[in-house]
């Protein structure tokens, strides 16, 4: 998945999503968000949901 490799490549380009979750950034894929995380310079991806999900009871 291209978007993946993008964030692989600059895990800091996804909008923090502090809000909602301190660690988590999302990063926004056509009509999904890739919602995911960096711990120790690694890069967790914890969800792919629909734009129409409601992101913040599903974090």
């Amino acid at each position: 998945m291209k978007e993946i490799d993008v964030i692989c490549q600059n895990p800091k380009i996804g909008k923090s999503i502090a809000y909602i979750s301190r660690d988590h950034r999302v990063k926004f894929m056509k009509s999904h968000l890739i919602v995911y995380k960096i711990i120790n310079d690694k890069i967790y991806i914890d969800r792919i949901l629909h734009k129409k999900r409601d992101l913040e009871n599903l974090i």
